[in-house]
């Protein structure tokens, strides 16, 4: 039961994100979570260092944590780049 609860909370959530979905943003899932510590020239900067690289290469001028699921099979952060 607690299986469908979650995945009808994620249709939900995406087909809400998807409405408002911008060409050029990216909805992406970490087992980590990514903490923003600053902007430099536009670009976030976070505690991940892999991450930095991707903002670099990508030039992602924000990041929004958009959940967290604590445990189970969808267990992870979920994010939105711009």
């Amino acid at each position: 039961m607690k299986k469908i609860i979650v995945i009808i909370t994620i249709i939900i959530v995406m087909s809400t994100l998807s409405a408002n979905f911008v060409e050029g943003n990216i909805l992406f899932k970490s087992d980590v979570s990514i903490n923003v510590t600053g902007n430099n020239s536009g670009l976030v900067i976070t505690d991940r260092t892999w991450f930095n690289t991707i903002t670099t290469n990508y030039q992602v001028s924000k990041l929004d944590t958009l959940f967290t699921i604590q445990t189970g099979d969808y267990e992870g952060a979920y994010y939105l780049a711009e």
